[in-house]
């Protein structure tokens, strides 16, 4: 059986032991701006990345975020207790100044004018499974 590569398996707290590195996270990026995706999806899924990234906010934090809870003009997110696992105090987050920046360019452009920040296709919100 071959050795067990400790870095990719979680610690004795579930947490994870490994990350992305920036240049993975970039590739992701790139694929989000490919034609693979109709223009109005690439912003923002291309944010999806970026928020994640910054924050380390996980895929069902991410998708129960609303607008209200952005202050670009400071450049932080609400985090409230009951979107967060355990449900621990709120919190607020700071972002980078280029996530700042994709996020003000893709709520100007996004194509539905809903609560979430992600919205779906065919509902005012994602859902975590990225549907």
């Amino acid at each position: 059986m071959p050795p067990r590569d400790e870095s990719r398996n979680p610690d004795v707290h579930g947490r994870a032991t490994s990350w992305l590195k920036p240049e993975q996270v970039e590739a992701m990026r790139d694929v989000c701006l490919s034609e693979r995706f109709p223009t109005y999806l690439q912003d923002r899924n291309e944010v999806i990345i970026a928020l994640a990234y910054d924050t380390g906010l996980r895929a069902v934090e991410l998708v129960g975020l609303d607008v209200d809870y952005l202050d670009l003009d400071v450049g932080t997110v609400y985090l409230p207790s009951d979107l967060q696992k355990g449900s621990p105090p709120p919190a607020t987050l700071s972002l980078e100044r280029e996530t700042v920046r994709l996020l003000r360019r893709y709520l100007r452009d996004r194509w539905k004018d809903v609560d979430a920040v992600f919205p779906a296709r065919s509902s005012p919100r994602l859902h975590d499974t990225f549907a």
